[in-house]
């Protein structure tokens, strides 16, 4: 806050006078940052988060900031006060780490709570792969898939003549397919979403089928 030095003076006869300096200006709290929203643990391909700086008293001088998976990183691209960063294009956990720096050289370095961001697409696996150009009458195949991040979201699959027809069924995850009463190549093409959006499609090798 402002501060003044008062002084007094008095000589023998008893005349006294007092007078005060100017102000000086005194300022030793540290600058205070917030995070809107403060952290978010629901898996999403991005999270969006405005940065605030308050200096309480002065001005703010320099905001820095830095996205990483290590909360205690040490924030070093310049920052507009009030703008919002996109964390994407990652898959963990991450933090956004800034510092504040006031024009009387008061500091706060501070970190947001955690986002979770998920760009991983699932990953599909068939229980048999194809028959290796074996002709049957029946085939059938398990279809699992792994979100590898968050959560499975949905998974569909279609038995086609076609390796990149459209999976429109939806299936148990581990569900077993079953290709019965065809005659010709056939492939099961399956299509896995996670709860952030990311999505895979896999067809699995060709099974040969003769009910002709």
């Amino acid at each position: 806050g402002n501060h003044y030095v008062v002084g007094e003076a008095c000589d023998k006869a008893g005349n006294c006078k007092k007078q005060a300096s100017d102000a000086f200006y005194m300022d030793n709290s540290a600058p205070t940052i917030t995070f809107e929203p403060n952290g978010n643990t629901t898996y999403a391909k991005s999270h969006n988060v405005k940065v605030t700086a308050n200096a309480n008293t002065g001005s703010l001088s320099s905001l820095q900031y830095i996205i990483s998976s290590n909360a205690s990183a040490n924030p070093n691209t310049p920052l507009t006060n009030g703008a919002t960063l996109t964390l994407s294009n990652n898959t963990g956990t991450f933090y956004v780490i800034v510092k504040a720096c006031d024009s009387a050289g008061n500091c706060t370095t501070a970190s947001s709570n955690p986002f979770s961001l998920d760009n991983q697409a699932p990953t599909i696996t068939f229980g048999t792969n194809g028959n290796n150009q074996t002709y049957a009458k029946t085939g059938s195949t398990t279809v699992t898939a792994n979100a590898n991040t968050g959560a499975l979201n949905t998974l569909q699959y279609t038995v086609s003549t076609s390796n990149t027809a459209t999976p429109n069924t939806t299936l148990t995850n581990g569900g077993t397919v079953n290709l019965t009463g065809k005659t010709g190549i056939y492939y099961v093409v399956a299509k896995a979403c996670d709860q952030a959006g990311n999505c895979t499609t896999k067809a699995s090798n060709p099974f040969y089928l003769d009910n002709g």
